[in-house]
């Protein structure tokens, strides 16, 4: 019947969805809109301080320590915001912008209707950063999520990459992204 087609489809479909591309050496599926830094590197795990679950900065933080290009699922439900707010500037993601050491994939999940946007809480003033910071030899891809309110910071690199900062050497490429 048409309603047994549909339902094998979904059955097949769901696993390609939720799967890792073949060429990622790991896959991270963020849930939650809280900015908290994972608490152990070497486990593999993408586990945060506080246990909330796996969140965009612990994902990049355990993207940044395995060796090889690594993708970030966001799934949402609906229209959620990310707010980065750990003030400090570092090269490791820890605190500040997500910096971005090696090749990291971050894609928006398959749900309709579902969009990103990943902000930067300008209450926490005077301290504001960018968004992603792209260090050299590194490459982002992002996939069907909005990046607003970075702020390019002050020193030898103010003015440039307000959302996302793309040093010599390193690469950005964005689909279907929204930058304000």
């Amino acid at each position: 019947t048409a309603m047994r087609a549909l339902l094998t489809l979904a059955t097949l479909a769901l696993p390609w969805c939720l799967a890792a591309p073949a060429a990622a050496s790991t896959f991270f599926v963020t849930l939650g809109t809280v900015d908290e830094p994972d608490v152990d590197l070497t486990d593999g795990a993408c586990t945060p301080s506080g246990g909330v679950g796996c969140t965009l900065r612990a994902a990049v933080m355990q993207a940044n320590h395995d060796a090889g290009p690594d993708t970030i699922v966001l799934m949402p439900m609906g229209v959620t915001t990310i707010t980065l707010f750990r003030m400090a500037y570092d090269d490791n993601a820890l605190r500040g912008d997500l910096d971005v050491t090696d090749d990291l994939t971050v894609r928006t999940g398959m749900f309709v209707g579902s969009s990103v946007w990943i902000e930067w809480d300008n209450s926490v003033a005077p301290t504001y950063d960018r968004i992603f910071h792209v260090l050299d030899g590194a490459s982002l891809t992002l996939d069907d999520v909005a990046i607003t309110t970075g702020y390019a910071t002050s020193g030898t690199s103010a003015g440039y990459g307000g959302g996302v900062m793309v040093e010599p050497g390193a690469a950005l490429h964005a689909g279907d992204t929204t930058f304000s």
